[in-house]
């Protein structure tokens, strides 16, 4: 009889934590998308005017962008910036172009120098279906 109980203390032991869990997350404050900042600091952050002007952004969101728009965007980019260095990284299955855009002063881009330096990775529509967020609800299956 003693072999019973103790196995029939574990699980409620573990039941009972199991159900002490989500109070312990319902502290946890959840902000969401409506989250602003305090008055006492709103001042440190004032609101800023963006203009997209990327392909993406600049048609409505009628169409996907075309590896031709991104090419050309990349291009006035780089005709715009002293610091902006354009290097093809491979191309996809479609046999496209795939750019990495190198933001430094230096350039001359080998790989011991940016080992020493902060790499920031942005990808994005790595699948040709994936409609960007603007394009989503154009999108419908």
């Amino acid at each position: 009889m003693k072999k019973l109980v103790k196995k029939r203390t574990i699980p409620v032991l573990l039941s009972a934590a199991l159900l002490a869990a989500p109070a312990v997350q319902a502290e946890t404050p959840y902000y969401g998308k409506s989250y602003s900042q305090p008055e006492q600091v709103r001042h440190l952050f004032p609101e800023i005017e963006v203009i997209d002007n990327t392909p993406a952004f600049s048609r409505d969101g009628d169409a996907f962008t075309s590896q031709e728009e991104m090419m050309a965007y990349i291009k006035q980019l780089k005709a715009k910036s002293p610091y902006l260095t354009v290097k093809t990284i491979g191309t996809s299955q479609e046999g496209r172009e795939i750019p990495a855009l190198y933001f430094t002063k230096d350039k001359h881009i080998r790989s011991g120098y940016l080992s020493k330096k902060p790499i920031v990775w942005v990808q994005s529509q790595i699948h040709g279906n994936i409609p960007r967020r603007k394009q989503r609800h154009w999108h419908r299956p």
